[in-house]
């Protein structure tokens, strides 16, 4: 009996150091997050050290970084104090680049993913870069994921910005989930999804100043925005799909404030626009307002099957005078607009509440309220 408690406890010992040899402190490696020493050989280290499937603990303070960091074809956790205590600041372009390079023979049948939480993305230059790069630069359809939660993305002054935030590239299974983001003008997108990214959630975000609040490109399958709220962007939600992709792009319950379209569809296809609220002002990044302005764009020879509902749309910019469409539909097969409520509070008299043109096939337009200065709901 002695002989196996003392087994037992050897097992429990060595599962322990087992679980404890896989979390890691980055000030092991010489961190001082003290935000005057140059913390970036440290973390870099501390990156190339940890182990598949291991998790790198940051402590509060503030880390000053020089370079990209690295972590290259590992399954990990990298977890900060809090977004509001630990901040990795670049005084260079930087970031923290993701990287999967393997083939599915080379993985194992098992591609990388990656969590980060926690943390606060900071740079000092207006050219920051690319905050976060998740990048699976093999197409293969391993289940490849990435979760970021909890963290900012910002610049320390009024010109320093990233130029993207988060870049996510033949992601699956991925998750953005309650992330700040502030941007410049140098600023792209707030959040950029590419190549094959799929079965990809963006939650209760908040963001402001970009070009793109959302920018969804390439073959990407099955987006959900819910619960976010991106401000004064020249585009707010864009989808631009590729011959081939299968979107299923879903925008619900968020807010989108852009200077142009605060939704643009391109292509779209399975998807649905619902319980919105979509204004259109004089932003910091389109200060020249164009000939027209749109709520909700849709376009494209592969856009089918869209519902657009229970949306609230109003173009608040006082010193338009162009034309204004609360939604326009360019080209589609099968769509549904019905509920919506469409505002022009600016200084234009041409404006249209929805307008379908002749590229679109099968379209039901009902029950929509409008509040026109010229009366017209339809050219």
């Amino acid at each position: 009996m002695r002989l196996y408690l003392l087994f037992l406890v050897v097992i429990i010992n060595s599962t322990h150091a087992s679980t404890v040899n896989k979390e890691y402190q980055v000030t092991v490696f010489g961190a001082m997050m003290d935000g005057i020493t140059d913390d970036t050989a440290a973390f870099q280290a501390a990156l190339d050290a940890l182990p598949d499937r291991g998790v790198l603990k940051i402590p509060a303070g503030d880390a000053v970084l020089s370079k990209v960091l690295y972590l290259q074809n590992k399954t990990a956790v990298i977890r900060g104090s809090g977004s509001g205590v630990t901040r990795l600041i670049w005084n260079q372009q930087g970031g923290l680049h993701l990287m999967e390079t393997r083939t599915w023979s080379e993985s194992v049948g098992q591609k990388a993913s990656w969590e980060v939480r926690g943390i606060a993305f900071v740079t000092s230059v207006p050219d920051g870069g690319t905050a976060v790069f998740a990048d699976f630069k093999s197409s293969d359809r391993l289940n490849p994921s990435v979760v970021v939660e909890d963290c900012r993305f910002e610049g320390d002054s009024a010109t320093a910005g990233w130029t993207k935030s988060f870049h996510g590239h033949n992601s699956h299974i991925g998750r953005l989930s309650g992330c700040n983001f502030r941007g410049n003008d140098a600023t792209e997108a707030h959040i950029h999804l590419s190549g094959n990214s799929t079965c990809f959630i963006i939650d209760s975000c908040h963001g402001m100043k970009s070009v793109y609040g959302v920018i969804v490109e390439g073959k990407t399958e099955g987006v959900t925005i819910s619960k976010c709220f991106f401000v004064h962007n020249k585009y707010g939600f864009v989808l631009n799909i590729e011959e081939g992709g299968e979107p299923m792009f879903n925008i619900m319950n968020s807010h989108a404030s852009s200077g142009v379209y605060p939704i643009w569809i391109k292509n779209g296809r399975s998807s649905s626009i619902v319980g919105n609220a979509l204004f259109m002002n004089r932003c910091a990044k389109y200060t020249d307002a164009p000939e027209s302005r749109e709520g909700i764009r849709i376009e494209g020879k592969l856009a089918k099957d869209i519902v657009i509902s229970a949306n609230t749309i109003q173009i608040t910019d006082k010193a338009f005078h162009g034309t204004f469409a609360g939604i326009r539909a360019v080209s589609c097969n099968g769509l549904i607009v019905t509920g919506n409520t469409i505002a022009n509070n600016s200084s234009t008299d041409d404006d249209f509440g929805i307008i379908v043109e002749q590229g679109v096939r099968q379209p039901s337009v009902s029950g929509n309220i409008f509040h026109l200065h010229s009366g017209r709901t339809q050219p």
